[in-house]
């Protein structure tokens, strides 16, 4: 009998023991979904803003490239006008000569 009465106390203290380390584990987990449901979150709100940025980068990008194309076709106008009035301006001279 007290053998009997040993074999279900230990049962009973395995399934004590069971439940108080089942339930330790459910909470841990349900913290670690918590936390992984917040850095998700984070990570989509990170997400939307980088694409934010290197929209307004690619737009910065095109409106420089644009402005520098702009400069340098005015630059090349402004030195054709500069030859042809050095050209006449030789051309004048050589006359005058």
């Amino acid at each position: 009998m007290a053998f009997q009465k040993t074999q279900v106390e230990a049962a009973e203290r395995h399934t004590r023991q069971v439940n108080e380390l089942q339930a330790r584990h459910d909470s841990d987990m349900n913290s670690l979904r918590s936390q992984i449901n917040e850095l998700e979150g984070e990570i989509h709100l990170m997400k939307k803003d980088n694409e934010e940025t290197m929209n307004q980068i690619e737009q910065d990008t095109k409106t420089e490239i644009d402005g520098i194309r702009d400069f340098g076709s005015q630059n090349k106008a402004l030195v054709e006008d500069m030859g042809r009035k050095s050209k006449a301006d030789l051309q004048l001279f050589k006359g005058y000569v």
